[in-house]
C-alpha cells in the first residue's frame, strides 16, 4: 500500500438554522462553522437550495452574497424589498457559484420581514398618537418605533429622533 495524498473535505458542518433580516436593510448572517471555509464561498437566497431562480426582484442587489468575512463564517446579504421566507444556500468558492443550480447546501432558513418599509403613519403636535395596526410582517410584542421628522432615510446607520416627543421618539415596548 503506497501513500496518495490527503483528501481535504470542504463543507460547512454547523450553522445556527435560522436567521432574521429587517426588510430594506443589509442583513449579516454568522455562526457557520466547517473545515475549509474561505473569504471566497458564497450563499445565495433561494426558494429551494439547488434549483430554481435567483430571487433578484425581491432584493436590491440579487440574491447573491455581497461579500464573505471571517474565513467563509459570516456572509453579507442584500437588502430585501419585500417580506418572505426563505433558504440561505451555500456554494463553495472552487465552484462556479454564478446560478442557483450551484448553490446545494441549505445553511438554514431566513425570514426578511419588519415594518412595511414605505408606509406612512402621521402624528400630530399636542395631541395623543397611537398606531393600533401597523402594517408589517413578523411584527412580535415588544417591538419598538422611533418618531423622526419627515424625510428622513431610516435605513440611516444614525437616526435623529424628532423634536418634541417624550423618551426621545422611541414608544415603549
Amino acid at each position: 500500500m503506497a501513500y496518495a495524498g490527503v483528501l481535504q473535505v470542504k463543507w460547512p458542518t454547523y450553522s445556527p438554522e435560522y436567521f432574521f433580516c429587517e426588510l430594506g436593510r443589509l442583513c449579516n448572517i454568522s455562526g457557520i462553522q466547517g473545515e475549509g471555509l474561505s473569504n471566497n464561498d458564497k450563499v445565495m437566497v433561494l426558494t429551494k437550495c439547488g434549483e430554481g431562480f435567483e430571487e433578484a426582484a425581491t432584493f436590491m442587489e440579487g440574491s447573491m452574497s455581497i461579500a464573505t468575512y471571517e474565513d467563509g463564517s459570516k456572509f453579507l446579504l442584500p437588502a430585501s424589498v419585500q417580506s418572505g421566507t426563505y433558504r440561505v444556500c451555500w456554494c463553495a468558492a472552487e465552484n462556479t457559484c454564478r446560478y442557483p443550480r450551484d448553490f446545494t447546501v441549505s445553511l438554514g432558513r431566513v425570514d426578511f420581514g419588519g415594518p412595511v418599509p414605505d408606509f406612512v403613519y402621521r402624528c400630530f403636535e399636542w395631541q395623543s398618537c397611537e398606531i393600533m395596526e401597523m402594517e408589517g410582517t413578523t411584527l412580535e410584542d415588544g417591538d419598538r418605533l422611533m418618531a423622526v421628522p419627515d424625510g428622513t432615510d431610516c435605513r440611516a446607520p444614525t437616526l435623529t429622533p424628532a423634536f418634541g416627543f417624550p423618551r426621545n421618539g422611541v414608544t415603549m415596548p
